[in-house]
């Protein structure tokens, strides 16, 4: 089956910070995602009740349910998850991946199902990525780039890159996606490093 998006994020508001960064380097990765922030402009007008219904019951091959106390207490999250735990009822295959933020249960999720739990959002965009498509491999990459600059801390943050140096008295950031495309087509030494746009 076809699916619009890769993965739909089912959180509660208070969590947004956290999820939105997720989002953005999922986003930079290449992966299609259901974030309401992204969708504004769909979603205005729209009958929401109705609209996400479909968006968490057939639009994505993927849920990830950010848990937390929030998420059990609102009527939107409830909403959502009642479909989301539809979906994995009426299916075999994989599709409820559940990420705690704190010590809440949630009913509905079996205590053998696979979670993850004290994770940044880097590790959790990352982890799904390479769950999806092996090749999308962040942690690969940046290692790579460490190796060439010894003298800098490498960091993610969203959508980019942080390269920082006080060795070479350097602070910028590029983006995720473009050093991505480089590494995927073995191009990261000679068109990122060797043309000194870090300095090294």
């Amino acid at each position: 089956m076809k699916y619009y998006y890769d993965v739909v994020l089912s959180f509660a508001g208070e969590d947004r910070e956290y999820v939105e960064e997720c989002a953005d380097i999922l986003t930079a990765l290449g992966i299609k995602v259901f974030y309401d922030s992204y969708e504004q402009d769909v979603l205005w007008g729209k009958d929401l009740y109705t609209f996400l219904a479909d968006i968490y019951s057939n639009k994505a091959r993927y849920a990830i349910v950010f848990i937390s106390q929030h998420y059990v207490k609102k009527c939107w999250t409830k909403h959502e998850f009642k479909f989301i735990n539809e979906r994995m009822f009426n299916s075999e295959t994989e599709y409820l991946l559940p990420v705690f933020l704190d010590d809440t249960k949630l009913c509905g999720i079996p205590e053998t199902q696979g979670y993850l739990t004290n994770k940044t959002p880097y590790e959790v965009a990352v982890m799904f990525a390479k769950k999806i498509n092996k090749d999308i491999d962040v942690e690969l990459m940046k290692s790579e780039l460490q190796q060439s600059l010894p003298t800098y801390e490498i960091t993610v943050r969203g959508r980019n890159v942080r390269f920082y140096s006080a060795v070479e008295e350097f602070d910028a950031e590029y983006p995720l996606s473009f050093l991505m495309e480089l590494y995927k087509l073995d191009m990261l030494y000679d068109l990122f490093i060797l043309p000194e746009l870090v300095p090294n």
